[in-house]
């Protein structure tokens, strides 16, 4: 992964494309997490055995459903 990706779709589907290849682990650290197009990527890696450590901001927007 050594290019640079600056369109926002792009890094989308590049973020889902690894999420959905993961065969080991995830770890994921970020300010806002709101995407479920992400979230249901990540869940279905959990699913497939994947370990997945996410570390949140502790704000409001990621603490709504």
């Amino acid at each position: 992964m050594n290019e640079i990706i600056t369109n926002g779709t792009e890094i989308k589907q590049r973020i889902i494309s690894e999420i959905s290849n993961s065969r080991q682990c995830i770890y994921l650290a970020m300010a806002w997490f709101t995407d479920r197009d992400i979230a249901t990527v990540i869940i279905d890696a959990k699913n497939r055995g994947v370990t997945v450590d996410i570390v949140l901001s502790s704000n409001a927007s990621n603490e709504t459903e």
